[in-house]
């Protein structure tokens, strides 16, 4: 998986990434960390956070990145 991200931020010259495998290992982990917090640890019930809220925070981390 983390091998295919890769390649897909690689190839997409467009989005100015340096380091696409750094920024895949980056995006893996928030996924990971985000399943562990809302469901593993029940964290829905504590500090609920809409999956919607993270990709939008992400993209726009990323495209202001680039100017």
């Amino acid at each position: 998986m983390l091998e295919a991200l890769t390649k897909y931020l690689a190839s997409h010259r467009e989005l100015k990434i340096i380091d696409p495998e750094a920024i895949a290992s980056i995006l893996v982990g928030l996924l990971i960390y985000f399943h562990i917090t809302q469901d593993a640890l029940h964290g829905i019930d504590v500090i609920p956070m809409q999956g919607d809220r993270i990709i939008n925070a992400t993209i726009d981390l990323m495209i202001k990145s680039r100017r």
